[in-house]
């Protein structure tokens, strides 16, 4: 029971009548008829309320926190909270209906924007961090401390707790973008990390300001979960959380690339304002593509996965953890590029739930994290490897500049995608975005035939190359003929019908052709199709069997010495 969180309504009072009129409130399912479910209400009012009228109530509630789980609660061990979903939030009335869906385990909250005031009081001697400025504190008579703190143009609002935080404070600022004040609430035992969280983020501050437009809020504040606390990483407006790992192997940037994917959250989902139950994509996908982007800007290759053996990569999940140290970083470690890091929980889930599917919907959480996170991040790496990076960052700063503070809907960032760059993108849209559709270009065969002009003693070749479209969407793909003598070919196919020849006159022998060769097309499903080598170099595949052969080898020696 202690672990437990839930929120009580004890009272509503209709401030116009001075009446009290919780009687009126009746949960109600809308999602799955889940008749135990108490997430959603709706209160009937005993009078109607006129076009372009108001009401005003005063909700009296209380809140119980859980065990640290899923973005808010306490942590064991320690005096932290983390107090988040912690209120009665109004539904987002749209299109002449509530938009209120219930609670539900994969998705994020969607409410509507508003001003905030709020006190909070908590015991002298604990560090508070919240959304908003902080205006004020008042030193009570009974020991305790209020904290004051507003906040405009926000759609949630969080705060943490904690007598064992420590505070540091750092003033962001560079030409053109308005200044941020940065608050930092560092566990005692990360203290040594607080350069590492401060370069972090004033490089996402700095590139995201510059990219899509500045950071509005004036203040931020960085939260260091303690390891004992199952929160996950978590964003709210001017208010993120991270959780450090204890020990790092080399160029294992993954606290900075946390930061960096929370920090862009404040621009899609929380200034950029997506129904995260309907569209969860909208402000996942897009915000992985933004971060990942800036992460492979500044940091470069990092470590993704760890590798036993040198054989067999393997993600670093936290039951290869033990009190916080890697183990897996004792065998090795090799790292994969950002931008094919949900290559491979896509290819396992190519056809399973389409991107634009309601989140709750999803059939597993796998899959979930494919149409929310990986699908769309590939699906937008494709999109700017095919129109350029300009002309995709200009898209992405047109969508925030139109709807900051408004809550946007696929259709209207299809939109923005075609009027900005000029094309039509039904390819993308209904094909990669709406249905399970696939790309899979491949280079089926190479043939070639030696003429020689017996005038002029100059020998040619005649070259056929076989392109084959395996998958179902249609994408101009660039397509490459590298020659014996060094010599470079590049052409495009308009990879519209099934299969196509591309012939070539040559000088030299063909030694190998290609299908996108600038990797413009990351969504891919078969990357061991997209290149033919006439003379093919077996070495690679002798070294790898020999080396799984060797380990299998003296695995089997070692077992049969021990029995």
């Amino acid at each position: 029971e202690e672990s437990r969180g839930w929120i009580r309504i004890l009272s509503i009072l209709d401030l116009q009548s001075n009446r009290e009129i919780s009687r009126g409130l009746r949960f109600v399912h809308p999602d799955d008829g889940n008749v135990f479910d108490s997430t959603v209400a709706i209160l009937s009012l005993d009078r109607a309320v006129k076009s372009k009228d108001s009401i005003s109530f005063r909700i009296q509630f209380y809140a119980k926190l859980p065990r640290a789980i899923s973005r808010t609660g306490w942590a064991p061990g320690t005096q932290f909270y983390m107090i988040a979903q912690w209120f009665p939030k109004i539904g987002v009335f749209q299109n002449g209906t509530w938009n209120c869906h219930q609670v539900h385990d994969l998705t994020e909250p969607f409410s509507d924007f508003g001003t905030y005031n709020v006190r909070v009081t908590v015991p002298t001697g604990f560090v508070v961090g919240a959304t908003g400025q902080a205006s004020g504190e008042e030193v009570n008579v009974d020991g305790t401390v209020t904290h004051i703190f507003n906040a405009n143009g926000i759609q949630d609002f969080a705060w943490v707790a904690s007598s064992a935080l420590i505070v540091k404070e750092h003033n962001f600022s560079y030409p053109g973008i308005p200044r941020v004040v940065v608050r930092l609430l560092l566990q005692p035992d990360h203290s040594t990390l607080g350069n590492r969280y401060f370069s972090a983020i004033d490089t996402a501050i700095k590139y995201f300001g510059i990219w899509y437009g500045p950071y509005p809020y004036g203040t931020i504040t960085l939260v260091d979960i303690p390891r004992t606390a199952s929160l996950g990483e978590a964003e709210y407006p001017a208010l993120i959380a991270a959780s450090a790992n204890d020990y790092s192997v080399k160029n294992d940037f993954s606290l900075e690339n946390v930061i960096i994917h929370q920090y862009g959250h404040q621009y899609w989902h929380e200034m950029v304002a997506n129904d995260g139950f309907e569209y969860p994509w909208l402000d996942e996908g897009i915000n992985s593509f933004c971060a990942d982007k800036l992460v492979r800007k500044i940091y470069g290759p990092f470590v993704s996965v760890y590798k036993i053996a040198d054989v067999y990569p393997v993600r670093l999940f936290p039951f290869l953890e033990f009190a916080g140290f890697p183990l897996a970083a004792l065998i090795g470690d090799v790292w994969i590029p950002q931008q094919y890091n949900g290559l491979s929980d896509y290819l396992e889930n190519v056809k399973t739930d389409a991107i634009s599917e309601w989140g709750f919907h999803a059939f597993v959480q796998k899959s979930y994290h494919v149409m929310a996170y990986d699908k769309p991040e590939l699906v937008l790496n494709t999109l700017e490897g095919l129109i350029g990076e300009k002309v995709m960052t200009r898209i992405l700063r047109n969508y925030f500049e139109i709807f900051q503070y408004k809550h946007p809907t696929p259709a209207e960032f299809e939109n923005v995608c075609e009027h900005v760059s000029g094309r039509r993108l039904v390819w993308l849209f209904n094909e990669l975005i709406e249905g399970t559709g696939t790309v899979d270009y491949a280079i089926s065969s190479i043939d070639y035939f030696r003429e020689t002009d017996l005038s002029t003693n100059i020998t040619s070749y005649e070259v056929k190359v076989l392109v084959m479209k395996n998958g179902s969407v249609t994408i101009p793909i660039d397509v490459r003929l590298k020659l014996e003598d060094g010599s470079i070919i590049d052409t495009t196919w308009s990879g519209e019908k099934r299969w196509g020849v591309l012939k070539f006159v040559v000088h030299s022998v063909p030694k190998f052709a290609q299908v996108d060769p600038f990797n413009k097309i990351p969504i891919d499903i078969c990357y061991s199709n997209n290149s033919y080598v006439i003379n093919s170099d077996m070495r690679g595949i002798v070294y790898w069997v020999n080396q799984i052969v060797s380990y299998v080898q003296n695995f089997l020696f070692t077992f049969l010495a021990l029995i």
